[in-house]
């Protein structure tokens, strides 16, 4: 029932939308307000959860906003696990500073305490997780 309920709110969620907004919800706001109401919404959502929810994020983790609110989410004694497709490539300078960037905020994460799957582009999704539970369990 959780299975087919998570493959509906997936698939038809429109924040889950394949295709992107023409711009992000807080372009127009200055950066102090952004972060304001950013933060605002991680509150909202912790305040919807219960106490004891173990908290699943899926994102690659591109930017500091993914990180910032797992980071928050851990902070409120939710167990949080990221779960992060690998998007990076190593074709060129900016690609790979990109993905030295990403490992470096999953690295971070992880310091923190924090379960992180960094699922590397083309591995089956099966691996990655049994290459985590070893390292979770051992």
């Amino acid at each position: 029932e959780h299975r087919a309920g998570g493959r509906d709110l997936l698939t038809t969620h429109p924040a889950v939308s394949p295709i992107p907004p023409d711009r992000g919800v807080y372009d127009g706001f200055l950066p102090e307000r952004r972060e304001q109401l950013r933060a605002e919404r991680v509150e909202h959502l912790h305040g919807r959860l219960p106490d004891d929810a173990q908290v699943l994020v899926l994102s690659p983790c591109c930017d500091d906003y993914a990180a910032e609110v797992v980071r928050r989410l851990d902070a409120h004694g939710h167990l949080v696990t990221l779960v992060s497709p690998d998007p990076t490539t190593d074709e060129g300078p900016g690609e790979r500073l990109a993905g030295i960037e990403r490992a470096d905020r999953l690295a971070a994460l992880r310091r923190d305490g924090v379960r992180v799957l960094d699922w590397p582009y083309g591995e089956p999704f099966a691996a990655t997780l049994e290459r985590a539970r070893a390292r979770w369990s051992g």
